[in-house]
């Protein structure tokens, strides 16, 4: 089959977003102290990654559509603003236009499929700005790719639940 990368929609949807209300935040300019200040974490996710990295004593800035649930956290005050329809070279632009702004190099965090395949695929370009890690190409492609992910589990012998390929008839019509 074809790599995960080539299945992965170019937009994001809008599903868990408020755009429609009126009075969407917009982010605040950086409160930031860079005299002193350990670099932001950058955080391309949800909520709780915000909130488990503010209860270490990380300031962090999001990296949002306006109207994200994410961009109402009180422990992300600062950051960047994402279109609601976004592709890889847009969060990539973003990104930099936002990053390359800071004294210090952001620590960037990502915690969706989408966002690891965009930051692996822009890896040298995001080095510029930010530190991340992020594995080799194939190897996130092997492990966002469920069918890529079951010969890679069986190669090493990974102890992982028993999967089954299933084609599309099948799911639309599974035999009884």
């Amino acid at each position: 089959p074809a790599p995960i990368a080539s299945h992965i929609k170019a937009t994001c949807t809008a599903a868990d977003t408020w755009d429609d209300l009126p009075g969407a935040p917009t982010l605040s300019p950086s409160r930031h102290d860079t005299s002193t200040a350990l670099p932001y974490a950058c955080v391309v996710g949800e909520i709780d990654l915000i909130h488990a990295l503010a209860l270490g004593g990380v300031e962090c800035a999001i990296a949002a559509r306006r109207g994200s649930v994410s961009r109402f956290s009180r422990y992300a005050p600062t950051g960047i603003d994402l279109p609601s329809q976004r592709t890889a070279p847009e969060l990539v632009r973003a990104l930099l236009e936002w990053g390359s702004r800071q004294s210090q190099p952001p620590v960037l965090f990502y915690d969706a499929d989408w966002d690891l395949l965009a930051v692996s695929e822009h890896r040298e370009e995001l080095a510029r700005a930010f530190r991340f890690v992020v594995p080799d190409r194939e190897l996130v492609l092997d492990l966002v790719d469920k069918a890529r992910f079951t010969r890679l589990a069986l190669a090493h012998d990974l102890p992982v639940p028993a999967a089954v390929a299933r084609n599309a008839k099948q799911m639309i019509d599974p035999p009884l």
